[in-house]
């Protein structure tokens, strides 16, 4: 690997610093006069090779002795999980097929049958036909030959003949009352219903069912030394393809409500409720009804995703910083066009607003948005320096709920940093007023299991939860009470399932208004529903691949998808009455 020994910016100077808190490589005209980085903290390459030679060896050598054959192992298992992906998906296709084939054949039986049936009632009806034909023709046909010779003998027609020709016309046209009636036969009219003409009834064919009646309560996992490691996968298949658009900035979809079966992205097993009630622990209405209420479309990617106070409005946070409002028509505007940095957690004070953590920043930035000026009629927004938390150390941001507590405005989780009192390093949760004023810290005991915290919500009675991600393992959630005691960890740890199995892949876990637990899993796709003691609910799966996740005030779950689909979801079980919210 070869790096360049001149300037970016200044291509005719060589590099003489290196920029921490940009991680760039600048010279003697970056950091003098003018240059971008005079007020960054910089150091001198040389220092820094002094300083850091020895630690880079021993780096290296930790490296080349651990993470290196651990991150091969990761490869090769991912090699195989991806093989073995895709042959459960060629074997679905196949069955696929194979059950259309069926219904193909089923559909052509009954075609054959009901076109039977109608052939049936068409010949019963030609003979009735055909008889009042041949009857009243033969009439016809003796009446035409009597009246011919009538005419033609006329003047001497015979006294005989004229009994004869006269009785033989009574007796023609005498019939029986109604026999000239022709026959009154209704056809046969057999119709397809308009439910069937319709693709939305044949896409209930295709359900997605690949939770196995033995893992309704567990995800996915990988076995290494099986020979047929498909028979541990437990992956989404997906049901038909999303509608692709190249529209989280400029609205390109209609506020629309759905019902549960109307959705392109989402696909919920919960119809199978004989299987899912041996597996879960309901203790509560088990017809949960999981459907969607808003759908829009977005022209990028969305990173985060952060509600706001009014119900159905939010930040979205991608390449920029948009608003939304999903009241009625979509509304989206955009507040800052380019971020500078990679956001990685936010969260909503109360009374400064949206708040953001970048990579590589010391600060968490606050959006501030400055009065617009004579030449300036509209407020342009910025990211500005709010508190001081250091990336390394930066988790997440959370919205402090806890009535009582008034004086606090945001809760930061904050990892590997010094514990007050002890020399060890472990994970904080420091609390910041609205003047910006640290209220307390909160220590949390190196005996609660927390690794890699990347998502963090606190409910009203002080309790928390937290999202462990690590890059190596499956995920979990850890719920703590206000104390920072262990409460409960989802899901519970399996000694026969620990190692390098992974088996989840955790977005972010929030609180419904009852205590319940939601989380989103990238890896299924799943929704898991808990209830306030932990207990597995239900799990909903979508059929494209989640990549941001918010609870907001009024239950609502905002999930966004990587095709860049935002989708607004809520539980509806009737456990307790909805919140009436007046705009």
């Amino acid at each position: 690997m070869s790096m360049s020994s001149t300037c970016i910016e200044h291509t005719s100077e060589e590099i003489r610093f290196y920029c921490k808190e940009c991680n760039v490589f600048v010279c003697d005209d970056c950091v003098s006069g003018q240059g971008k980085h005079i007020k960054c903290n910089k150091i001198k390459l040389s220092e820094y090779g002094a300083k850091n030679k020895q630690i880079l060896i021993e780096n290296v050598e930790e490296i080349t002795n651990k993470n290196l054959p651990r991150l091969k192992e990761t490869l090769e298992l991912a090699a195989k999980v991806k093989e073995s992906f895709n042959k459960s998906a060629d074997e679905n296709i196949t069955e696929i097929r194979s059950k259309t084939q069926v219904i193909e054949t089923i559909l052509h039986e009954l075609q054959e049958e009901t076109i039977r049936q109608i052939d049936e009632s068409r010949q019963q009806a030609n003979m009735k036909f055909d008889d009042f034909l041949d009857r009243h023709q033969n009439r016809y046909n003796k009446l035409v030959q009597i009246t011919e010779k009538v005419q033609q003998q006329k003047s001497d027609i015979q006294s005989s003949d004229v009994v004869k020709f006269d009785s033989e016309m009574k007796k023609i046209l005498h019939v029986e009352h109604g026999s000239e009636s022709i026959p009154k036969l209704e056809p046969p009219c057999f119709e397809i219903n308009e439910q069937y003409l319709t693709k939305a009834f044949y896409q209930d064919f295709f359900l997605c069912n690949n939770i196995k009646d033995e893992d309704k309560t567990e995800s996915c996992t990988y076995k290494k030394g099986l020979e047929e490691p498909n028979s541990s996968l437990d992956y989404i298949e997906p049901v038909s393809s999303t509608k692709e658009t190249n529209s989280v900035i400029n609205m390109k979809g209609e506020d629309t409500n759905y019902d549960e079966n109307s959705s392109d992205i989402y696909v919920s097993n919960s119809a199978n409720k004989g299987e899912t009630k041996l597996r879960c622990s309901v203790v509560h209405n088990k017809d949960l009804n999981y459907k969607i209420i808003k759908s829009f479309k977005c022209e990028n990617a969305v990173t985060l995703i952060v509600p706001k106070t009014n119900v159905y409005e939010a930040w979205i946070i991608g390449v920029g910083i948009s608003e939304v409002n999903l009241k009625q028509t979509p509304q989206s505007t955009t507040l800052l066009a380019r971020i500078d940095g990679e956001p990685f957690t936010a969260g909503k004070s109360q009374k400064h607003g949206l708040l953001i953590g970048l990579k590589n920043k010391k600060t968490i930035k606050v959006l501030q948005a400055s009065t617009g000026t004579l030449r300036r009629t509209v407020d342009v927004c910025k990211l500005v320096p709010h508190i001081n938390a250091h990336a390394q150390h930066l988790s997440a941001i959370c919205t402090v709920s806890t009535p009582a507590e008034k004086e606090k405005d945001i809760a930061v989780l904050l990892r590997d940093y010094q514990v007050t009192g002890s020399k060890e390093k472990g994970a904080v949760i420091r609390w910041y007023s609205s003047k910006k004023l640290k209220t307390n810290d909160l220590n949390i005991s190196n005996d609660v299991e927390i690794e890699n915290p990347v998502y963090i919500e606190e409910f009203t009675n002080g309790n928390i939860c937290i999202t462990c991600a690590p890059d190596d393992k499956s995920s979990w959630i850890q719920l703590l009470d206000k104390h920072g005691n262990h409460k409960i960890r989802y899901p519970t740890k399996d000694e026969k399932s620990v190692g390098e199995n992974i088996v989840y892949s955790f977005i972010g876990a929030g609180f419904l208004r009852d205590g319940r637990i939601t989380i989103l899993d990238r890896v299924s796709f799943r929704q898991h529903l808990l209830d306030a003691n932990g207990k597995l609910i239900k799990i909903d799966q979508y059929q494209n691949q989640p990549s941001s996740f918010a609870v907001d005030l009024y239950d609502n779950i905002w999930i966004g998808f990587d095709d860049g689909t935002i989708q607004v979801m809520e539980y509806k079980d009737g456990w307790y009455e909805d919140i009436e919210i007046n705009d």
